[in-house]
């Protein structure tokens, strides 16, 4: 992955969208988060991808919004760059989410292995990854939606 972390511009829009969660928002479905990370990827140039995490707290109520990184080219999902800030908060649960420049929202095979991947290892330090979000062109594509089973315990 190319570090590209944007300068003063990024960090700018990154601070607006942090600051743009409302607290004690319940977060009841896809749709609810989907709008949070909407705020999260405006203003993005035309190649960069970005990967963000939502923290959940008692009854769904939103938490911390994350910027976990994004470059210029595809973002590798990793499980320490994931978990760690997670574990940070202190919260046990949260969403995903990045955007497909593209526009297509539709997740790639990578995302699905990725999340996998993800799901089962914040399992293993007793997180939860509720659901993976991919948005591009003004829609989003809740991957727990198209594959709850993946998303449930084993």
């Amino acid at each position: 992955m190319k570090s590209n972390v944007g300068g003063a511009a990024s960090k700018t829009r990154r601070k607006r969208c942090v600051s743009s969660v409302e607290p004690k928002l319940e977060v009841r479905d896809s749709s609810v988060a989907a709008a949070i990370f909407a705020d999260c990827f405006v203003g993005l140039g035309p190649e960069r991808e970005e990967l963000w995490a939502l923290t959940l707290g008692d009854g769904d109520e939103a938490g911390e919004l994350l910027w976990l990184g994004g470059g210029e080219e595809r973002i590798r999902i990793v499980s320490t760059t994931v978990l760690l800030p997670v574990l940070l908060t202190g919260r046990l649960s949260f969403v995903l989410a990045h955007n497909h420049p593209s526009g297509d929202p539709k997740p790639s095979l990578s995302d699905w292995t990725s999340t996998a991947a993800l799901i089962e290892a914040a399992d293993s330090y007793g997180l939860e990854l509720v659901d993976h979000l991919v948005l591009g062109g003004g829609r989003y594509v809740s991957m727990r939606g198209r594959n709850a089973a993946m998303f449930e315990e084993p």
